[in-house]
């Protein structure tokens, strides 16, 4: 959120590890572990499952404006691929179910600029989307 540099890595335990730039007793610049956030708990609460039961992948799609957005992948018994992405606030570590669905193929996720026969001649689109950050 502040433009510092940052790495998060989602683990196969539902962990995701933060790590920022710091300055160690010599001066030198190092890559310093800032937090380690549990999801398992967050997303069973969202869901209404174990998530670690349901041997589901989840992976960091980005990581913008201090909030990270994750999908979370698992195959269905009769093999369709189940969805669903969320994002994470760095500040607060609210967790918030985005979008989820059942898809034949993966879906990629992607930014598209908002129609411009929709923008007013201010710039303002007349009304906030709900859910975006």
């Amino acid at each position: 959120k502040d433009g510092r540099l940052c790495i998060v890595y989602a683990s196969d335990d539902f962990l995701l590890h933060v790590w920022t730039r710091s300055v160690n007793a010599d001066g030198i610049e190092i890559w310093v572990l800032q937090n380690i956030i549990s999801l398992s708990v967050k997303i069973d609460r969202i869901i209404g499952k174990r998530a670690l039961g349901l041997q589901a992948r989840l992976t960091v799609v980005q990581v913008r404006c201090g909030y990270v957005y994750l999908s979370m992948t698992c195959m269905t018994p009769v093999g369709t691929l189940h969805c669903r992405f969320f994002s994470l606030s760095l500040e607060t570590t609210d967790l918030e179910l985005l979008v989820e669905g059942c898809f034949d193929d993966r879906p990629c996720p992607y930014i598209m600029a908002w129609p411009s026969c929709l923008v007013g001649d201010d710039g303002s689109t007349g009304h906030e989307v709900e859910g975006s950050h």
